[in-house]
């Protein structure tokens, strides 16, 4: 059968199978945490000779990966399932269930998300459905290989990366986490840390009436966000003391009260990798006014980083997709290859990754995100950089040159998916690229961010592309299952605001008190729909970047 991009005939990996046994899933993952990072990725010519010698073992492995920046707070799942490889389903799971993408979330095309997890959306595989044209009004996808190379398009990296921050988790009360505070960080689950917020002393309204600076700079970012916008009284309950810090909880009791656990993966990771290249990085500490007369509030950048988290979260903006998902508990795979052969399991082409990656860094100079399901250390991350080079996949050899990587299919003896090619196929050739994209790191009360604080990995991908006769590249090969295999990014000009944003006119300087009709509206839009206003975040935020 053909195969093309439009019906995604390369059904790579079935996010909801368990496709390595529990012996291959803990056997790659001790190899990944047992590599020496600076050692660099083994050449592209001994792993096409490892292919060749095994595909479908090769098929199974780990892609290579470096870490650079901070320490990570990488949403973590537990050794068992890693070992079982039932964070697949988890992670699945969340997509659909809220901890994902805002309830009613549609993409910019009206498409339902159910709709495109579940791979009824897969006829619009093809790269230019993933462009926004916002982002090419005065530019033109690239969408050819040797086009490509006489434009430089061989490696591209944006001028700054994404803003890396933590992941909000769930069980620490999102961010109702007073992240700053040693006696709270050290609970070790939902219960511990609610139950510490809850003490007569360290309830919001008493720490609100001491007014010491010390105890409201180590509150968490909705509390300040809710001193900000009203003011408590004393002897209030948890659920009255406070706006937007309640909800906050919520969400945690439901899975504690349900399950007896929070797990620690669940969080915000969705929120933060659109707000990291859609919202502005703060810069430094801000000082604001309290709505309670002289009271002064300390925001640091990891603050106004999680309120526009949050409300990125939370809220649906017109969003592009690629990739998608069967609903096959197990997914059939060729025997000699290893290959995914189910036609219902769309998943990103290598054609598709390599025009969106290039033309997306390359050419549009905006990130995007990868989500992938291989790797439990790989969901929600915005990609920085990439690079590539060729290499010749009848020799296994790199190449300098297009030309010299390219290899006619008639002369392609060594094709392991010959039967999987497209047709119309003329030419094949090899890629090794490598990407960079940013990961999560923790909260800090540091007074000022930059790039330098961000924490990035790289991984090398290999795979190969097939070219019709005019050069045009038509579908492709991955050289491995472990791929990223679902790709989106909001709209350019999309904007997170809550509903309460439609009533206000004009700016907030972020620096004097918040006018009282502000405060008003922002005190019931965090009551009764759980969100902090965009506006107040953007005043906080270009406060926080002034000179």
């Amino acid at each position: 059968m053909p195969h093309s991009l439009a019906h995604t005939r390369n059904p790579i990996r079935n996010r909801w199978s368990m496709f390595f046994s529990a012996m291959a899933l803990a056997a790659a993952f001790a190899a990944t945490a047992n590599a020496n990072p600076e050692q660099g990725a083994p050449s592209v010519e001994a792993r096409w000779t490892e292919f060749h010698a095994n595909p479908a073992k090769f098929m199974n492995q780990i892609p290579h990966k470096k870490t650079s920046g901070p320490r990570k707070a990488i949403p973590s799942f537990s050794p068992d399932d890693v070992k079982s490889g039932k964070f697949i389903e988890k992670k699945n799971g969340a997509r659909t269930g809220g901890f994902e993408f805002a309830p009613g979330f549609r993409d910019a095309n009206g498409v339902a998300l159910s709709d495109i997890l579940d791979g009824r959306a897969g006829a619009r595989e093809r790269a230019t459905d993933f462009f926004d044209p916002a982002d090419f009004k005065r530019k033109k996808p690239v969408l050819n290989l040797e086009d490509m190379e006489n434009e430089g398009l061989r490696e591209a990296k944006l001028d700054e990366t994404p803003w890396s921050d933590t992941y909000w988790p769930i069980y620490m009360g999102s961010l109702g986490a007073r992240y700053a505070n040693n006696r709270f960080t050290t609970a070790s689950n939902w219960k511990g840390h609610y139950d510490f917020v809850l003490k007569k002393t360290e309830k919001l309204s008493a720490i609100a009436d001491k007014a010491s600076p010390l105890m409201l700079e180590s509150l968490s970012p909705s509390e300040k966000y809710d001193l900000l916008i009203g003011e408590l009284t004393d002897g209030q309950t948890m659920y009255d003391a406070g706006y937007l810090t309640p909800h906050m909880w919520e969400e945690g009791r439901q899975y504690w009260d349900r399950y007896g656990e929070v797990e620690p993966w669940m969080g915000l990771c969705h929120g933060w990798a659109a707000a990291a290249y859609m919202a502005p990085r703060p810069k430094k500490a801000i000082e604001v006014p309290a709505a309670k007369e002289g009271v002064t509030l300390k925001f640091y950048p990891s603050d106004l980083k999680g309120l526009s988290t949050y409300l990125w979260a939370k809220t649906s903006v017109p969003t592009n997709f690629i990739g998608g998902r069967c609903n096959d508990k197990e997914a059939a795979t060729d025997p000699e290859t290893g290959r995914i052969l189910d036609e219902k399991c769309f998943d990103t082409n290598p054609a598709n990754w390599h025009q969106i990656v290039v033309n997306q860094i390359g050419v549009a100079k905006r990130s995007f995100v990868l989500d992938a399901t291989f790797d439990y250390e790989v969901w929600n991350q915005p990609v920085y950089s990439y690079s590539y080079k060729y290499f010749n996949p009848q020799t296994g050899r790199s190449a300098r040159t297009l030309r010299t990587a390219t290899v006619e299919m008639g002369k392609f003896t060594k094709d392991k998916f010959k039967k999987f090619r497209s047709p119309d196929a003329v030419y094949v050739v090899g890629i090794e690229m490598e990407v960079t994209y940013v990961v999560e790191t923790s909260a800090t009360h540091n007074e000022v961010d930059s790039q330098e604080y961000d924490a990035t990995t790289s991984v090398t991908y290999m795979y190969d592309l097939e070219l019709d006769a005019n050069m045009q590249i038509i579908g492709g090969e991955w050289y491995s299952n472990v791929h990223p295999d679902f790709l989106w990014t909001p709209a350019k000009d999309g904007k997170a605001q809550s509903l309460g944003d439609a009533r206000l006119r004009g700016g907030w300087d972020g620096k004097t008190a918040l006018p009282k009709f502000w405060k008003d509206v922002a005190v019931m839009t965090a009551m009764h729909n759980g969100l902090p206003l965009a506006a107040i975040i953007d005043g906080l935020t270009a406060a926080a970047n002034e000179e």
